[in-house]
């Protein structure tokens, strides 16, 4: 414990007064095994949710890791490392500080709201450079005919989460699969559905779209240059393509590891893919440079026997936050 401390009190000194960001796939790690490494920052998490005789150093640790009391979630970050996860009806802010907030929100588009019918997997959402939210969900409503309709909706917030915009997205079929959704530096809106890439400004309008080559849509992600980064069906690769539809390249993973999940980190400009390895039931982060050239491999956990999906995700922010999720515990990286 008092080792992971003193990592972190560096990391977390380092961090708030280098000019460079910290990356953790320099920092030294303990070797334990042949072909396992113990990561300092990234693999805290197995301590924190193992009990310590001394409390204390437990507290401290857990002070330099976010820790999600409510759970694994999907979750946002903006530009001030906050945490952002929007339930049903509502959005819950969590602090750096470790402090919360909930802000409340409904349906606003007119339109005879039947129910929310809204599930996690059927709700996406992003932050850009400006720390606007952006959030798509399912909505059930019933027009004046009494026909019913499922519609996806946008709702638009600004950095203090007062809303801005709440938008119909008429171009996508509101009863058709999930769709994910990010933002680029320009601020227009990427959403993918299946085999469908959708380009649209920051209201919602429709400015392109174009096909790309897969049904499965496990992750979405903005490189420095705007271009799009979406894993393959097979697992094998993220493909990386223009807005303009052009596929520019495929950045390749080792053999028997599965792309879950694709981040850009802008504080160190390399592309980091979240995979599975099935064979030994972990997760690993790699590290990409912008050409696709593999750098580092680093293991992140071990699936809990205690549950069947993969606790684990990661997200960016373009300030160059970038956050690692592994069950209840948020680190920044």
């Amino acid at each position: 414990m008092s080792v992971l401390f003193i990592n972190h009190a560096l990391y977390d000194f380092a961090s708030k007064h280098s000019s460079a960001s910290c990356n953790p796939f320099t920092w030294p790690v303990i070797q334990f095994m042949r072909d396992r490494t113990f990561h300092p920052i990234l693999n805290a998490h197995h301590i924190l949710m193992k009990k310590s005789s001394d409390k204390s150093l437990v507290q401290q640790l857990s002070q330099l890791c976010m820790y999600l009391r409510m759970g694994f979630h999907n979750f946002a970050v903006n530009s001030c490392g906050d945490i952002i996860l929007v339930a049903d009806t509502k959005i819950l802010i969590i602090y750096r500080t470790g402090e919360s907030k909930d802000i409340g929100f409904l349906n606003a588009t007119g339109r005879n709201v039947i129910t929310d019918m809204v599930f996690p997997e059927e709700k996406s959402f992003a932050v850009d450079s400006n720390d606007n939210l952006y959030v798509v969900k399912l909505s059930k409503t019933r027009n004046n005919n009494g026909v019913v309709n499922f519609d996806l909706l946008l709702y638009v917030f600004d950095e203090n989460y007062d809303i801005k915009l709440v938008s119909v997205l008429d171009f996508l079929d509101g009863g058709r699969g999930f769709v994910e959704i990010a933002v680029d530096k320009n601020q227009r809106l990427i959403m993918c559905r299946e085999n469908q890439v959708y380009v649209a400004d920051n209201r919602g309008e429709l400015i392109s779209q174009f096909e790309r080559d897969g049904l499965c849509t496990r992750s979405l992600d903005i490189c420095n240059n705007n271009d799009i980064m979406i894993p393959s069906d097979d697992g094998s690769a993220v493909e990386v393509y223009s807005t303009e539809g052009n596929l520019k390249s495929t950045v390749k993973v080792p053999d028997g590891h599965e792309v879950k999940e694709v981040a850009f980190h802008h504080g160190i400009g390399k592309i980091i893919v979240l995979t599975y390895v099935s064979k030994q039931d972990t997760c690993f982060l790699l590290s990409y440079s912008e050409t696709g050239k593999l750098e580092k491999s680093i293991f992140l956990s071990k699936r809990s026997l205690k549950r069947s999906r993969l606790d684990a995700s990661i997200k960016c922010h373009s300030s160059g936050q970038f956050a690692v999720a592994v069950a209840k515990t948020i680190t920044f990286i």
